[in-house]
């Protein structure tokens, strides 16, 4: 079974670490929640599951998971 890259949005501040450190366009999603927080989600139709993200995030808000 593959591995996905996944975003916890409780832990994600919205600093951007892992769109910047990304070498897919497009392979994040910025948004704000419903209380005007940044926050960034993973694009499963564009990652390509490198794991770039995951040492650059301070929260650990980003984790490897098993798709589904």
């Amino acid at each position: 079974m593959a591995s996905i890259v996944n975003t916890d949005l409780t832990l994600c501040v919205g600093c951007l670490r892992c769109d910047e450190e990304c070498p897919i366009l497009e392979a994040n999603t910025i948004f704000q929640d419903e209380d005007g927080n940044t926050k960034v989600k993973v694009n499963h139709d564009k990652c390509a599951a490198c794991g770039r993200c995951l040492p650059v995030c301070r929260q650990k808000a980003r984790h490897y998971e098993e798709a589904s």
